[in-house]
């Protein structure tokens, strides 16, 4: 819980850091890419997911700029939703929820 609350400071709401990391080369493709990574490994694509949702939470611009990237949809998080792993299906519900304005 401290990684990602650490991880919720740097990144909500700050924009100097976002346009920092954009000048530097970053964009959310990059993240979307390790979500439609293959499935059998659902840790990258819960990384890929987690990060995402870190950025679009509270977020409408951010929400707004990863659908403009290509965006995520709940068929992307459904399978983390059903793993047999519980905190895999913690950080998908938390997924879910951040995305709830801009799942495609």
């Amino acid at each position: 819980m401290i990684d990602f609350m650490r991880q919720y400071d740097i990144f909500s709401g700050n924009a100097g850091n976002l346009s920092e990391m954009i000048e530097k080369g970053f964009r959310f493709t990059h993240l979307l890419a390790l979500i439609h990574s293959t499935a059998d490994k659902p840790g990258v694509q819960v990384v890929g997911a987690t990060a995402l949702a870190t950025f679009a939470y509270n977020n409408i611009e951010n929400q707004r700029r990863i659908i403009e990237s290509g965006g995520i949809t709940f068929h992307d998080l459904q399978h983390l939703l059903c793993s047999d792993d519980p905190l895999i299906r913690c950080h998908a519900a938390f997924q879910v929820m951040s995305h709830s304005n801009s799942l495609i």
